[in-house]
C-alpha cells in the first residue's frame, strides 16, 4: 500500500507550479525526496524501485509528457526494466531498476491511443513499422526493437488469432501511415513479410512459425509448449 504523507502531498508530484522555497524546505526537512529531475516523492519509507513500480506510467508521463510508447515496449510492456518511448526529449532516466529510454521520432498520430493522462500508445500499425527499423545489436543494453525473427512471430500471432482480414487491414493502415513516420522502406519490408506468411509473395523467413505457415502448416508455439508440459506430467 502507498505510504501516506503527513504534509498532504501526493506520493508522486512534479515541481511544476510548486513553490520552490517550499520544495527546498520540505527536502531539507527530510519530508520529500527527489527521484528524478523535477520529480519528487513524499514517500520516505519505500525504496525507489517499489515506488517506481507502483507509479510506473505516471512517472513516465511526468518525465516525458506526450511521449509515444512504441517499439519493443509496445509489444512486451516492459521487458528487462527498460521502457522505450518516442519523445522530443533525449535524456534517459533511471529510477531504481526502471530505465526509461527516449528517442526522437514522429509525435503522436491520430491513430495512436491516449494512454493514462500524458502518454500515447502506438497504434498496431505504428508498432509494427517501428519494430521493423533495422538496429545494431548491443551487448550492454536490451534491444529497442524486435529482431526480424521476433517480428515474424508477432505477425504470425496476429494472423493466427485475428485472421487474414485483420492483417490485411493493418497492412492498408501501414501503407498510409508509413510516409507520416518516414518509414517507407520499413513498410516495404513488412509488406514482403506479410505476403510471405500469407503465401502470396516469396520471401526469406527466419522463424520456425513463419516458415511453417509459409509451407502451409501453421502452428501455435504456445500450444506446443502446453502439450509438451502435459506430456511431461503424464
Amino acid at each position: 500500500m502507498p505510504k501516506k504523507s503527513d504534509n498532504n502531498l501526493p506520493e508522486i508530484f512534479t515541481a511544476d507550479g510548486c513553490d520552490k522555497d517550499k520544495i527546498y524546505y520540505l527536502s531539507q526537512q527530510g519530508k520529500i525526496r527527489r527521484i528524478a529531475p523535477g520529480l519528487y516523492t513524499s514517500n520516505m519509507a519505500d525504496g525507489l524501485e517499489t515506488i517506481a513500480r507502483r507509479h510506473l506510467w505516471t512517472i513516465v508521463g511526468c518525465l516525458y509528457p506526450q511521449a509515444v510508447i512504441s517499439e519493443r515496449t509496445a509489444v512486451e510492456m516492459p521487458k528487462d526494466g527498460c521502457i522505450f518511448v518516442i519523445s522530443d526529449k533525449k535524456r534517459s532516466i533511471k529510477i531504481g531498476n526502471v530505465d526509461i529510454r527516449p528517442k526522437k521520432g514522429a509525435p503522436a498520430q491520430p491513430s495512436d491511443l491516449p494512454f493514462m493522462e500524458r502518454l500515447y500508445l502506438a497504434s498496431p500499425g505504428r508498432v509494427i513499422l517501428e519494430n521493423a527499423v533495422p538496429s545494431r545489436a548491443s551487448k550492454t543494453s536490451p534491444p529497442r526493437r524486435l529482431s526480424k525473427e521476433e517480428l515474424e512471430q508477432y505477425l504470425d500471432k496476429i494472423i493466427s488469432t485475428k485472421g487474414e482480414k485483420v492483417i490485411n487491414k493493418l497492412r492498408d493502415d501501414m501503407r498510409l501511415l508509413a510516409p507520416e513516420l518516414n518509414l517507407n522502406a520499413e513498410f516495404e519490408a513488412v509488406n514482403v513479410l506479410i505476403g510471405s506468411l500469407l503465401r502470396t509473395h516469396e520471401g526469406k523467413l527466419d522463424s520456425k512459425t513463419g516458415i511453417a505457415r509459409a509451407q502451409g502448416f501453421p502452428f501455435d508455439p504456445r500450444r506446443v509448449q502446453l502439450f509438451a508440459g502435459l506430456y511431461g506430467e503424464l
